[in-house]
């Protein structure tokens, strides 16, 4: 996880859109706000089958797919970047969603 300090203060924001990330749009406007050397933490929902029920149905939430981040982080220029998962105490976060850790 990101040291503390690695953000400049204006990346510390929310995706305006979520359903841009697949175009890497908001992606693409935090990388210019990461100081150089900075890390970008990305929690987003995992598309399966439950995740479809409770989120995309009844909220009517966009979900995502290991293949579509990943275009969308490379879109946005992110060469380095890992899906991690929750820590232990966590662990059953991972079934709702993804974790990715990118570098600038």
């Amino acid at each position: 996880m990101p040291a503390e300090g690695e953000l400049s203060p204006s990346a510390d924001t929310e995706l305006q859109d979520p359903c841009l990330v697949a175009q890497g749009a908001p992606i693409l406007q935090d990388r210019r706000r990461l100081r150089p050397g900075g890390t970008f933490v990305l929690f987003m929902t995992r598309r399966n089958p439950l995740t479809r029920l409770l989120v995309g149905r009844l909220w009517q939430s966009n979900l995502y797919s290991v293949d579509e981040l990943t275009t969308a982080f490379r879109g946005a220029g992110f060469s380095n970047f890992h899906f991690r998962t929750f820590p232990p105490s966590a662990r059953y976060m991972n079934l709702w969603g993804h974790v990715v850790e990118a570098q600038r």
